[in-house]
């Protein structure tokens, strides 16, 4: 099994095939912020403050991809739980909660 080493993480496959750097990861990030956005602007569009509307969309995104994860679990789906996905996720959702803050200010 060949690693790449960059930024001190290997990207190789894990015993299960899950790389750190896939297509499967990118859209892990995308969905997360997509997510984070969308609930973020739907809570500010009905009246609520910067600070309630991240209180509401930050635990809803992090609920969304740990349940996606706790699901592909418990279909038994060759991905099975991946705290890969999980690490994307988080990171799309920091990258949203980073935008949203720079808009609400």
């Amino acid at each position: 099994m060949r690693f790449t080493i960059v930024l001190g993480f290997a990207l190789g496959a894990a015993p299960g095939g899950d790389r750190w750097v896939a297509p499967d990861k990118w859209r892990h990030l995308i969905a997360s912020a997509g997510l984070h956005s969308v609930t973020w602007s739907v809570a500010r569009a009905v009246g609520a403050s910067p600070a309630t509307a991240q209180a509401i969309a930050i635990p809803l995104t992090a609920a969304a991809g740990l349940g996606k994860e706790l699901l592909d679990r418990r279909r038994g789906t060759p991905d099975d739980f991946s705290y890969r996905d999980v690490v994307w996720d988080a990171g799309g959702l920091a990258l949203s909660v980073a935008a949203t803050r720079s808009v609400a200010r």
